[in-house]
């Protein structure tokens, strides 16, 4: 996994050997780092880091990241990507309450601030759901982007239609996961 974190004009590249799982180096990531913006790519490199800055440098450079944050939205999907993607909005919008955006589309672009005990029961590729609950009263910019069909490595969760049921499975256990957190916190208010 190589996730890419920019304080000012200085970037770190944080580098797993044993690739867990997305969940856990998100965690690290956010661990670890030492910059106040958090850049996240995932490590199939889909975009390319340094690309994605140079064309989107205004967006980034002067958004005010307390209030607000930026996220990809994804414009060149297949078919069945995309109606997944948009089942997924359509259910984390009606149990969590989000914004419509494009959850699991990297890069993300937020301020160093997340709370590390969201992740506390999340697992799997869910980390960026978990991000978007807890930034949901900021403002977000979409920033288009477009997928690199020849991109430097493989998603384990992209082998075929297995895969994706088992990657939707736990997704949607996720979802419900936070709907129940978000619950007991409620209730203890």
């Amino acid at each position: 996994m190589l996730e890419t974190t920019c304080n000012k004009s200085i970037f770190f590249i944080i580098s797993n050997k044993k690739n867990s799982n997305y969940t856990d180096g998100v965690k690290r990531l956010l661990r670890e780092t030492i910059g106040e913006n958090i850049l996240i790519f995932h490590s199939d490199l889909q975009y390319k880091p340094f690309y994605f800055i140079k064309n989107n440098l205004n967006k980034i450079k002067y958004n005010d990241y307390k209030s607000s944050y930026i996220i990809a939205f994804r414009k060149n999907r297949s078919f069945l990507e995309e109606i997944i993607s948009k089942l997924f909005r359509l259910v984390s919008r009606m149990t969590l309450g989000l914004k419509p955006m494009d959850y699991n589309a990297q890069p993300k672009f937020f301020f160093n601030n997340v709370d590390l005990k969201i992740f506390e029961r999340i697992d799997g590729f869910s980390a960026d759901l978990a991000i978007c609950n807890y930034l949901n009263n900021l403002k977000f910019h979409s920033i288009d982007i477009f997928e690199d069909k020849n991109h430097n490595a493989i998603s384990s969760w992209n082998f075929g239609l297995f895969s994706k049921i088992k990657l939707s499975i736990n997704y949607l256990k996720n979802i419900f996961i936070i709907f129940l957190d978000r619950r007991k916190i409620c209730k203890k208010i």
